[in-house]
C-alpha cells in the first residue's frame, strides 16, 4: 500500500524512469539505479547486469525494490552520454504496527 511516497514495510515498489532525447523516448544501452537504505546500505544495480532493471517498452525502464527496512530511502537513476541524465528521488517505508 502506498500514500504520497509512503510505503509499509515488507511490501515492494516499483521505481522508474524515461530516458528522452530532443522529447522522444529513446533507448539507452548504460543505465544504473543505485538505491541508498535507511542504514546507509548503498547498492548499484545496472542495466544489462542481471535482470534486476528491465526495460518495459522503448525509453521506460523499471525496477522492483523489496522494503526490508523501515525509515528514509533515496535512490537515484542515472545513464551517461550519449544520452546524459539523472533523476533522484526519496521515499518513506512506515514499519509494521504489529510486531
Amino acid at each position: 500500500m502506498q500514500f504520497n511516497n509512503q510505503y509499509l514495510i515488507g511490501n515492494a515498489t516499483v521505481i522508474t524512469t524515461t530516458i528522452t532525447v530532443n522529447g522522444v523516448l529513446t533507448n539507452t544501452n548504460t543505465l544504473t539505479l543505485t538505491v541508498e537504505q535507511p542504514d546507509g546500505t548503498i547498492t548499484t544495480y545496472t542495466y544489462g547486469v542481471g535482470t534486476f532493471i528491465t526495460r518495459v517498452s522503448t525509453g521506460v525502464y523499471k525496477a522492483t525494490v523489496a522494503l526490508e527496512q523501515a525509515g528514509y530511502w533515496k535512490y537515484r537513476w542515472a545513464s551517461p552520454f550519449p544520452n546524459t541524465g539523472a533523476v533522484e528521488s526519496t521515499f518513506t517505508v512506515t514499519p509494521s504496527i504489529i510486531p
